[in-house]
């Protein structure tokens, strides 16, 4: 698995946003799930805390998307380790679960 920090810039405005995808996914197909980074600190339990390069901010888990990053413009700016993508994969599976 995949979990990257992306800048992505539009004619519109520039966004942080977090990223993550399956390595074979991410190699032949570009499909990536993607979830934005808010800077507002709201105690949302679909958001999870996150620190780079000392802001802070919040990845809003409740407002995914999947996104083919071959033809967006972005800049990677971290990768996380499986500490960090196991913990969000639990809580992504905890928030949208049916059991």
């Amino acid at each position: 698995m995949i979990l990257t920090l992306q800048k992505a810039t539009n004619k519109k405005a520039t966004d942080l946003r977090l990223s993550w995808s399956h390595d074979l996914v991410a190699k032949y197909s570009g499909m990536s799930i993607v979830a934005l980074i808010t800077t507002s600190s709201r105690h949302y339990p679909a958001y999870i805390p996150i620190n780079y390069k000392g802001t802070k901010g919040q990845v809003m888990l409740d407002q995914t998307i999947s996104l083919d990053l071959t033809y967006r413009t972005h800049k990677i700016l971290a990768h996380y380790d499986k500490l960090g993508l196991s913990f969000l994969i639990e809580t992504y599976k905890s928030l949208f679960s049916i059991d």
